[in-house]
């Protein structure tokens, strides 16, 4: 029994909100987060379920985490915050889960359908604990949705980047990074973060890729972070490490030092150390960390497959996690002009690979295996 339809028999009403119900609406994904409203009070949800939290979330007084489902609620009680209101004109649309009916009392639909400009309120400075959270919304609904920003609502936008404004909370930060990665557009809202501020004052990691010049030759695109975002057009499945490991892969190259004619020496190294601080300081389970870690500190070695031999690079390739690290060098290269012929070759290397390991006659590297007796 889902978490909602608890609530809902001990006589509760419960409504998905903001951009779980847009999520709902337009039959995306919702990245593992539900935003729930309900009427119940903060003791009668506790007494309820097991796996009770409470997160440092604007947006909710209580997290449950349903692991059978794979998603966390994040359940605000309108006794406390008595609005089902969100900070955006888009956000305040919500789904009533008792009359199965959206409700939208600002007219979003044709939005909706139709993704166009969106409006941003006015700087209030009366509300400043809302400043980072509006910047936030706003890439969410650029990102998930397609929406966009004329220069008005851009400069507009800006005006909520106070300099004294409360950060957002490493779970709110958490939440953000994982359903702008989890959408269709996701260079548009890291791009949108970035040129607002948001990123120079939260991820550091992420700010220090700006200005990271690459060769021309083979990053024609542009630096480290350009061609960070370019990753993210040529992803096929939106699986979480992959996403963050693209996000992160390249974080070692504003912390290398140039060694001969490598520019950026053990960025990979680097990087995987830098990525590992990163998601801790937003909370990620250390499971994901390290599946992020192996695709960070590995993301260069499929172009080396050709070059080493087999019992060099055993250990990484017989990791389950080795088809995601070729997904991530697809993505990386394809953002290059170096041509996609090393990932394919990458990719015959390990079809052999595999097919040498299931061969009782044969040794990994394809040689004959010694037969005694």
């Amino acid at each position: 029994m889902t978490v909602v339809q608890q609530l809902i028999n001990q006589g509760h009403h419960v409504y998905i909100t903001g951009i779980s119900a847009l999520d709902r609406y337009a039959g995306l994904d919702c990245s593992g987060v539900v935003n729930i409203s309900t009427d119940a009070d903060i003791i009668a949800v506790s007494s309820l379920f097991d796996a009770v939290r409470f997160p440092s979330i604007e947006d909710a007084d209580i997290l449950i985490e349903d692991r059978q489902e794979g998603l966390e609620y994040f359940i605000k009680s309108l006794e406390h915050h008595n609005s089902l209101y969100g900070r955006l004109r888009h956000t305040t649309f919500w789904f009533d889960c008792r009359k199965k009916a959206y409700k939208d009392p600002y007219g979003i639909y044709w939005d909706l359908r139709n993704p166009g400009i969106l409006e941003i309120p006015e700087y209030n400075p009366l509300r400043k604990l809302h400043s980072w959270h509006v910047i936030g919304d706003t890439a969410i609904l650029v990102s998930r949705f397609g929406f966009s920003l004329d220069e008005p609502g851009f400069d507009q936008l800006v005006s909520f980047a106070k300099a004294d404004a409360p950060l957002l909370t490493a779970a709110e930060q958490q939440v953000l990074l994982r359903r702008i990665l989890d959408s269709a557009y996701p260079a548009k809202g890291l791009r949108l973060l970035m040129d607002c501020g948001f990123i120079r004052r939260h991820w550091k990691v992420l700010a220090a890729m700006r200005g990271i010049e690459q060769s021309k030759e083979y990053h024609p695109e542009g630096d480290v972070w350009e061609h960070t975002l370019q990753t993210f057009s040529h992803v096929k499945e939106r699986d979480t490490a992959v996403l963050l490991a693209l996000l992160l892969h390249d974080a070692g190259k504003a912390f290398a030092a140039q060694k001969g004619k490598n520019t950026f020496d053990q960025h990979a190294q680097i990087g995987c150390r830098k990525a590992g601080q990163f998601l801790r300081s937003l909370g990620f389970g250390q499971e994901l960390i390290d599946d992020v870690e192996f695709l960070v500190r590995n993301h260069m070695l499929p172009s080396l497959l050709v070059q080493l031999p087999v019992y060099r690079i055993e250990k990484s390739i017989n990791s389950p996690l080795f088809p995601q690290l070729l997904e991530v060098f697809r993505c990386d290269v394809s953002s290059t002009f170096r041509g996609l012929d090393t990932y394919y070759h990458a990719c015959e290397i390990y079809r052999k690979y595999l097919r040498h390991k299931k061969n009782p006659y044969r040794n990994s590297d394809g040689t004959r295996r010694l037969q005694y007796g």
